[in-house]
């Protein structure tokens, strides 16, 4: 009497651990009140990768930071560079014994002249655009490896939630199956009692065998969920 009483104590705590007040009016076969849906294979493990590079928007973002790093470092890099300009110039005059005579033949265009040439200018102790070019060369070199660093863990990511997924999956499967076992036994001890085959005591083990079996396939399909929500994160949000 006392063993009935304690298989029968432990059914109903696992009852409670999963249906709370509402345990006395369910049978022996706990199921979520909401089942989250199950998870569909994930894609290959490269195209998720590849998704997630293009979609996640903090990465979008750092590689936006290290385009205007380089530009910003071609900018002052320009800074220290010679100047090389092309410069000419046109003009005409003219020469008389008199100023106006003079005058006249400046107007008149007889005396043309040009003068072509180029004009190197470099740079000499320009401090301050050095140091603005090593600021951002620094910069830029910094946004560089925050972006690797960046896109090296979203790669990680969305590998270890792909596998927590697809791991979910055959945990669910077998959940399934264990529990399909469960129910099944939990049938023919329960017809065996009605025969006399059995006693009370086999048939409250086979429940609690079968509620177990039920926690562990409950257990199982919400890890997936939680899997699979944790694959949608890595991916930015979408739908993997």
């Amino acid at each position: 009497e006392a063993a009935i009483t304690d298989r029968r104590k432990a059914s109903e705590t696992l009852l409670f651990s999963v249906y709370g007040e509402e345990a006395l009016r369910q049978s022996l076969r706990p199921w979520a009140v909401t089942v989250p849906a199950t998870a569909a294979e994930p894609e290959a493990e490269n195209v998720l990768e590849r998704q997630a590079i293009e979609r996640r928007e903090d990465l979008v973002a750092a590689r936006k930071d290290l385009v205007a790093a380089g530009i910003t470092l071609g900018s002052t890099r320009n800074a220290l560079l010679p100047d090389l300009d092309l410069v000419g110039s046109v003009g005409t005059g003219g020469t008389a014994g008199s100023f106006s005579r003079a005058m006249d033949r400046a107007l008149d265009n007889d005396e043309p002249s040009w003068s072509l040439g180029l004009a190197l200018t470099f740079p000499i102790g320009n401090r301050g655009d050095e140091a603005r070019y090593d600021a951002a060369r620094i910069e830029k070199e910094r946004r560089r490896l925050a972006y690797v660093d960046l896109e090296n863990s979203i790669r990680l990511a969305t590998r270890n939630a792909r596998l927590d997924v697809v791991l979910g999956r055959e945990r669910l499967a077998a959940a399934e199956e264990s529990r399909e076992l469960a129910d099944a036994r939990l049938r023919a001890d329960r017809e065996r009692l009605e025969l006399g085959l059995t006693d009370t005591i086999r048939v409250l083990e086979t429940e609690e065998d079968a509620t177990s079996a039920y926690l562990a396939e409950a257990r199982a399909r919400y890890g997936l969920a939680a899997a699979a929500a944790r694959l949608r994160a890595a991916l930015g949000g979408a739908a993997p």
